[in-house]
């Protein structure tokens, strides 16, 4: 049996025979999950963490949920009723306050095409339509504000071509086809522009390629820097415009590597490596900083239940001068409604910026980008973006920084 549950892992495992971040940006230790567990699916609220099925000791496949709630520190195993189908490898999004639970595969070692759907109102599961094509090991990207499916494998172990997406209650299949086909890559979607990094196709694989995507659902290929590594089967999670691609497995077993591809800028670069080498990890960006949860280091019979989080991003190089370089960051009223007033108040001269982030990392508005005296200083932010378009309610990030000390306060608009 336990061979049967881990015929995606045997076809990775069987293929086997330049901006460094700072000292202080190391991975932190977290409340660990209540169950070890690899190949689970995990999406970010503005509130929670919620953590879906994978795998446990000796290939078990579970149908679990653990969400984590930061105002306790700890994860919670009976707010989230069990889903009806166990899966491992699958994906999970959010949309419409709602989290779609895609593909995987079962305890009948089965690649299903199933769908569910968890409703954040009334906390009840429900089933949806199915995708077009049963997958396991893909991705799933949010273009258009909807829902995209793609790469992965299927019930041969045969990678999936087709690209589909979800409108209108229906799934609907693009007329192109993905780009050299694999499962388990490292994925990110950045204004209608797909990326993909890695991932396993028999083996390991370091290509990187991205995809413009018009309102046809026409996917337009082009080729990106590679990886350094050739790896799969890792975690991907983005933060301030930056995709971060943590761990996986490559040709000589699992790997810590972190590279960060600046989804603005194009380029690839090193970062902070993991606490363990690690693989069939489930990460998400939660309130500024990325979440890494589970995995294995070796063997997927003993998986971890290891949580560590890193706010990589916003973090800087050592610091010269003491942490009173700011005296305060805050803001009113708070939550708000319409706009608000961050104040900062500062102890030096020196160059400053102020910036508003989602919850995901994404940047929303730059506020502030000059050298500004000490003292006080106040900003209004009317809620909206870089583009002057009304920002839905929810948790964003003021982030206040300098060449030397950074400050972030939380932030909730209610519309």
């Amino acid at each position: 049996m336990k061979a049967v549950l881990r015929t995606y892992l045997s076809l990775i495992l069987g293929a086997l025979a330049c901006i460094s971040l700072p000292a202080q940006a190391q991975w932190q230790p977290m409340p660990s999950l209540n169950t070890a567990r690899y190949a689970s699916a995990a999406v970010a609220t503005d509130q929670h963490i919620y953590v879906f099925g994978g795998a446990t000791f000796d290939g078990e496949i579970l149908n679990t949920v653990e969400v984590y709630d930061p105002l306790t520190s700890a994860w919670d195993t009976l707010s989230v009723p069990p889903f009806d189908i166990p899966r491992v490898n699958a994906t999970a999004s959010l949309f419409n306050n709602k989290i779609f639970l895609m593909g995987g595969r079962n305890p009948q070692n089965v690649v299903v095409d199933a769908v569910e759907v968890f409703d954040l109102n009334t906390r009840e599961w429900s089933t949806n339509s199915d995708l077009l094509f049963g997958r396991e090991g893909h991705v799933t990207l949010s273009i258009f504000d909807n829902i995209c499916s793609m790469a992965g494998i299927d019930q041969n172990g045969v990678s999936v071509e087709d690209i589909e997406w979800y409108s209108n209650g229906i799934w609907q299949q693009s007329s192109t086809t993905i780009f050299a086909p694999r499962a388990a890559p490292f994925a990110a979607a950045h204004r209608d522009t797909v990326y993909l990094f890695g991932g396993i196709n028999l083996w390991p694989s370091a290509s990187g390629f991205g995809a413009a995507v018009d309102t046809t659902w026409t996917f337009d290929w082009f080729t990106i820097p590679s990886l350094a590594t050739a790896r799969g089967n890792g975690a991907s999670a983005v933060l301030d415009n930056k995709l971060y691609m943590m761990g996986g497995i490559t040709t000589s077993g699992s790997t810590n590597e972190v590279e960060i591809f600046d989804l603005e800028t194009k380029e690839l670069a090193q970062g902070e490596v993991l606490t363990d080498a690690r693989s069939g990890m489930a990460a998400v960006t939660f309130q500024g900083e990325i979440f890494l949860m589970g995995g294995y280091i070796d063997d997927p019979d003993r998986p971890l239940d290891l949580v560590e989080r890193n706010g990589i991003s916003v973090s800087v190089g050592p610091s010269e001068t003491p942490p009173e370089s700011f005296y305060l960051l805050h803001g009113y009223p708070n939550p708000f409604n319409g706009a608000m007033t961050l104040e900062a108040t500062i102890a030096r001269t020196a160059r400053y910026s102020l910036d508003i982030y989602d919850i995901n990392g994404r940047h929303i508005r730059s506020l502030l980008d000059q050298q500004l005296i000490a003292g006080t200083h106040r900003y209004r932010w009317d809620a909206r973006n870089d583009r002057q378009e009304t920002i839905g309610s929810g948790v964003y990030i003021a982030i206040l920084r300098s060449s030397t000390t950074i400050q972030r306060l939380k932030v909730i608009y209610i519309k």
